[in-house]
């Protein structure tokens, strides 16, 4: 399962990241980036997306942003795969 997975199902959500009453205003209340990034800071990259990225692309943002949020970083590493490969980053 993925950060993006997460971040697209209230009901995942709730189940692994915000146990606390009010979650779904909360959940309803972020963008996909904006909850991508709260789930980065709580637990850190997507450790699965990483696996799948390109490694070169990888790199060169993290020489260009680092230190960034997790979401700047995957923002910036979609724009990147799409202008290489032509579509978004998806591990689908």
């Amino acid at each position: 399962m993925t950060y993006k997975e997460i971040a697209n199902s209230v009901d995942l959500w709730m189940k692994y990241v915000d146990q606390d009453e009010g979650a779904e205003v909360r959940f309803e209340g972020m963008t996909e980036l904006q909850r991508i990034d709260h789930m980065g800071k709580c637990f850190g990259p997507d450790e699965v997306a990483v696996q799948y990225m390109d490694d070169d692309l990888r790199e060169a943002v993290h020489a260009d942003l680092s230190p960034c949020s997790w979401g700047d970083f995957s923002t910036e590493y979609n724009r990147r795969h799409r202008n290489r490969y032509g579509e978004d980053f998806d591990i689908n």
